[in-house]
């Protein structure tokens, strides 16, 4: 299904993502704002058997689903032991790159996205920063207002919108992250561990070179960036903490 569904879709974005049933309204807004704005093949993880069982029946075209059985067989220890329900989640990300880039071969590079973000505009701005920038990896910072930096706790860098290359510079990164998420993804501000997120400020102090930060902090926008940037100038909005009831 992999090779026979990507074959001739050679102008993709590709796209990972995971979430529960309890998640389905931030999920499903996400990805259709997703796939209005972006020609996109995206992979979700299904966190629980309620969600995949409702995926599957919408058979949504631009959507391909895994079940959360096949991700951990590919794992070699069972890692949810000891860990709670968010930092088992936090755990998988590294992984999610992985198990991608060993089922297809002609997937040159993924983009993480979290299922609480909501796209307003067309994505070719980030990916054309990303190309231009010739490096292996592309993130985005907080952007934190300066009456909300949380720099010192949460890191530079957010998880939001992650992008590797399918290549040997990446996965040295992608690998040496999924080993300190297998170590803690607890939130630990004595050790200097926030989930799999604060790891990366290490990793870019060792791994510059490899790095794309983008340049366009208000195209990420968040309620940790306050009205640090023009509403409309934003691309995506991170609805963190967003729940509905």
């Amino acid at each position: 299904r992999f090779l026979v569904f990507i074959k001739g879709k050679l102008n993709m974005n590709y796209f990972i993502t995971l979430f529960n049933y309890n998640f389905l309204p931030q999920g499903l807004a996400m990805i259709n704002s997703l796939n209005k704005n972006s020609q996109c093949l995206i992979w979700i993880v299904c966190l629980d058997d309620k969600i995949y069982d409702f995926l599957k029946k919408k058979n949504l075209g631009f959507v391909e689903l895994i079940e959360i059985k096949d991700l951990e067989k590919t794992m070699k220890y069972n890692y949810k032991k000891g860990r709670s329900f968010i930092e088992y989640c936090w755990m998988l990300t590294p992984f999610l790159f992985k198990y991608i880039f060993k089922k297809n071969k002609n997937v040159k590079e993924l983009t993480y996205v979290d299922a609480d973000l909501f796209f307003f505009k067309n994505l070719n701005p980030i990916f054309e920063e990303f190309k231009s920038s010739n490096k292996d990896i592309f993130i985005t910072e907080h952007g934190y207002h300066k009456d909300h930096n949380k720099t010192d706790k949460s890191g530079k860098f957010c998880v939001q919108f992650l992008t590797f290359k399918n290549n040997n510079d990446a996965e040295k990164v992608r690998n040496e992250w999924e080993l300190k998420c297998i170590e803690s993804t607890a939130i630990d501000y004595k050790r200097n561990i926030l989930g799999d997120q604060k790891y990366f400020d290490g990793l870019y102090d060792k791994y510059s070179a490899n790095f794309c930060v983008s340049k366009n902090l208000n195209f990420y926008q968040a309620p940790w960036t306050l009205n640090r940037f023009k509403p409309e100038e934003a691309i995506l909005f991170h609805f963190h903490t967003l729940r509905v009831e």
